[in-house]
């Protein structure tokens, strides 16, 4: 078996507010079932050369004592913050490896920096705090639409599921894309790891052609493509119950409302179909579950 310091580690970005605990309590738990080790990160930003100006005329409003404690009470609150995280982790008794990281910089740049050697970036979500405002704005969009990594986003209303519990099915969304291959892929092992079954969810939009046949004709042939493109993901994972599922309803409306009865859901993002961009988003707003966005391979 790999040790923990052979494995990638899971990052997990950490702000104060309940949506930063509800998602750390998720990744301590994926830590504990991949024997990976968790890095804690939060980053801040200070203004240390604030000025005023217009055009080549500034105002130059910088005080240096007053910089100096500010940041020096940023960098306090963070390495407080990160403490009352690791001790939120080692409250579990899983032993987890923990590494934390006061980093000052941008909060999104600082998160893909550190994302790009990790197996899984876990970020919360909430309409309010810094992480509730990078998650439900331009910055989540960024984050989903070119993920570093796998990244999942824990919402705060997101109910805990423990380890042992296995009627909760794995959804995965499925277009045939390279990234919706990589996120069956994955949703696979998370299910077998979990003891839960597989859902595969695949939307598509009738065509209205005599030659196309009947809706639940074409309904036909796409559940057979869909059998037939989960058939190494069943050969890779043998016991691992794998329903297929094909659906009229948008990709989006079909994925929130499997997110009800889910312990996850995921999806790819990079391709040109169905589950890409928008409803990644969605989801991230929507999701009643963790949801996991798989970049392009």
């Amino acid at each position: 078996m790999e040790t923990n310091r052979e494995k990638s580690p899971i990052v997990v970005g950490i702000d104060e507010g309940p949506e930063s605990v509800v998602a750390l309590r998720w990744a301590a738990q994926e830590a504990a079932t991949t024997y990976s080790p968790l890095v804690l990160v939060h980053a801040f930003e200070w203004l240390p050369q604030t000025r005023l100006g217009r055009d080549d005329y500034y105002f130059p409003l910088r005080d240096e004592g007053l910089d100096k404690t500010a940041r020096e009470q940023y960098e306090q609150n963070a390495k407080e913050m990160l403490a009352d995280a690791t001790a939120i982790v080692n409250e579990s008794g899983s032993g987890l490896e923990v590494e934390t990281k006061v980093v000052e910089g941008v909060p999104f740049e600082t998160l893909e920096v550190e994302a790009r050697n990790a197996s899984l970036l876990v970020l919360g979500s909430h309409s309010r705090g810094l992480l509730g405002r990078m998650l439900l704005g331009s910055v989540s969009s960024a984050i989903a639409s070119d993920p570093p990594c796998p990244v999942a986003v824990v919402r705060t209303h997101t109910r805990a599921v423990p380890v042992e519990a296995t009627d909760m099915p794995v959804v995965a969304g499925f277009d045939g894309t390279p990234a919706s291959r990589t996120a069956l892929a994955f949703a696979a092992d998370h299910a077998a790891r979990h003891g839960s079954q597989l859902i595969v969810v695949h939307a598509f939009h009738p065509v209205d052609q005599r030659t196309a046949g009947s809706v639940s004709e074409q309904a036909g042939r796409r559940t057979a493509w869909l059998r037939e493109n989960v058939q190494m993901i069943e050969k890779d994972h043998p016991g691992l119950h794998v329903t297929c599922t094909v659906t009229e309803h948008r990709p989006a409306q079909a994925l929130v409302e499997w997110s009800v009865a889910a312990r996850l859901i995921v999806v790819g993002t990079g391709g040109r179909r169905a589950y890409t961009g928008s409803v990644s988003q969605a989801l991230l707003h929507h999701s009643w579950s963790p949801v996991v966005v798989i970049p392009e391979a």
